[in-house]
């Protein structure tokens, strides 16, 4: 029987599902993996057999670290139903946007990283594995230095800890942003950014499309 696996994202992982074609690029392990999506923006589960509606609204009303904190902690008459449809995957992905990335002071990077560590234990005892991406880079008009810097210190801090075998990280945010020492270091990279929007730091349909397969791949290694 495949392996059923849920990533639930908003704006950006929609970005990166659609314009990077991740259904056809996992056609050919259909055998192996089935694979969902939840946009939360919109409530909507989509499968390779298509879309339903479910409307499952989080904590917070968002996918922030705080709000998918709150969602997996001691069920609540609010959060129950949302959790026994999650524990029917194998494994469960979840992706913070774009604004997890603008991080105001060190005491907020702690409480960050709290929030991703009850994630992670809730995760720990049950019997799915989880994956999460690192929240997508903004654009340099859209953050400042310190602030991508501790961005940056997340995706590293997320990446580099070894959360045992029950865990597994893609370092979304270092594929997209632009390295130390360059000119607007841990910002997205010029040129993933959209031309004309110059405050939209959604990365470009290019982008999706070279970072898909590498999703996908991470997808596998489950």
């Amino acid at each position: 029987m495949p392996k059923k696996v849920l990533f639930i994202h908003r704006s950006v992982g929609n970005l990166l599902i659609h314009n990077g074609h991740v259904y056809d690029l996992l056609k050919p392990y259909a055998n192996k993996i089935f694979f969902s999506d939840y946009d939360h923006n919109y409530g909507i589960l989509t499968t390779a057999n298509g879309q339903k509606k479910l409307g499952y609204v989080f904590p917070g009303k968002n996918t922030n670290p705080a709000d998918l904190a709150e969602l997996f902690s001691k069920p609540n008459t609010k959060t129950q139903k949302i959790l026994d449809w999650i524990a029917s995957y194998d494994v469960v992905i979840l992706k913070s946007c774009y604004p997890n990335s603008d991080i105001q002071s060190d005491e907020e990077l702690d409480k960050i990283k709290s929030y991703y560590k009850q994630i992670i234990n809730y995760f720990q005892n049950t019997n799915i594995q989880l994956g999460i991406l690192t929240s997508p880079p903004l654009r340099p008009f859209a953050t400042k230095p310190t602030t991508a810097r501790r961005a940056r210190d997340l995706a590293n801090w997320l990446s580099g800890t070894d959360f045992g075998n029950k865990v597994k990280v893609f370092n979304f945010f270092d594929l997209l942003a632009e390295k130390d020492g360059q000119q607007n270091a841990n910002t997205l990279r010029q040129a993933y950014r959209h031309k004309i929007a110059f405050f939209d730091s959604h990365p470009n349909k290019a982008t999706n499309t070279s970072i898909a397969p590498k999703f996908v791949e991470f997808i596998r290694s489950f």
